[in-house]
């Protein structure tokens, strides 16, 4: 049989403002988040509510937390990195904790062209796609991008736009 060492339970912690606010610091290291996340993983961690409000509105005067430059940067980075419609974008944000007219200005004002964005979130599926069959094809791109948030106009053009190429090829 094998010995498990166990840990003893964790002992909550008594967190003070300068504890806590270096704790904010920490997490705000990696990446940026929204008022929201820190709020929760202060909580998580225990920490008085009157003692979080605080600490939240000093990182927020020291302009280390924003939401509006949260939201514009998650659109940017989603956008750049794998392509999604806006729908998922916003529901990804609200999950974030953003407020829907925040959500809604960053979504507009990083907004290219949906169509685009649908290529090229269709182009490397497509490509995965390309032995299969016509109608197993166009199912499998269209819930594809539909699950990346795209409308369905916009995806039915794009999967017509990629089955016409495809059939042109052959």
């Amino acid at each position: 049989m094998f010995h498990v060492k166990r840990r003893p339970p964790p002992r909550p912690r008594e967190w003070d403002a300068d504890g806590l606010y270096a704790y904010g610091l920490r997490l705000l290291a990696p990446r940026a988040r929204s008022e929201r996340e820190l709020r929760q993983r202060f909580q998580a961690r225990g920490a008085d509510a009157s003692l979080i409000d605080a600490v939240v509105a000093r990182l927020k005067d020291g302009g280390l937390i924003d939401d509006e430059a949260f939201a514009r940067a998650w659109v940017e980075s989603r956008r750049r990195a794998s392509p999604r419609g806006d729908r998922l974008l916003q529901r990804e944000l609200f999950a974030k904790g953003v407020v829907r007219p925040v959500a809604d200005a960053a979504i507009s004002q990083g907004s290219s062209d949906e169509l685009e964005l649908a290529r090229a979130a269709a182009a490397k599926k497509a490509r995965t796609l390309a032995a299969e069959p016509e109608p197993v094809f166009v199912r499998r791109l269209t819930d594809f991008l539909l699950r990346r948030g795209f409308e369905w106009d916009t995806a039915s053009a794009v999967v017509r736009e990629l089955a016409g190429q495809r059939d042109a090829s052959r």
